[in-house]
């Protein structure tokens, strides 16, 4: 995950194992966009401004990524806690 900007190759070591212990939702911040992936899936945008919302349940997750000033990106999804 990552484009290389902001530290990406640095935390490379990371995001695997994040990736091999099958993490759902990782929040870090302050590359000014929006990167969601998950298998057959990937979601990237650095021009839409907003804020994601994760509404957290003992069992999972909802999330969505709410649109600022005008943009449009739109993005929600549900999963089961691991």
């Amino acid at each position: 995950m990552g484009d290389g900007k902001g530290g990406a190759d640095e935390l490379a070591p990371i995001w695997a194992i994040l990736d091999d212990a099958g993490a759902g939702v990782v929040l870090s911040g302050h590359d000014h966009d929006f990167e969601q992936s998950r298998p057959n899936r990937e979601v990237r945008n650095d021009g839409a401004s907003g804020v994601l919302a994760p509404i957290l349940y003992p069992d999972g997750y909802d999330w969505a990524f709410v649109a600022a000033n005008g943009h449009s990106l739109t993005d929600a999804g549900t999963a089961a806690r691991h």
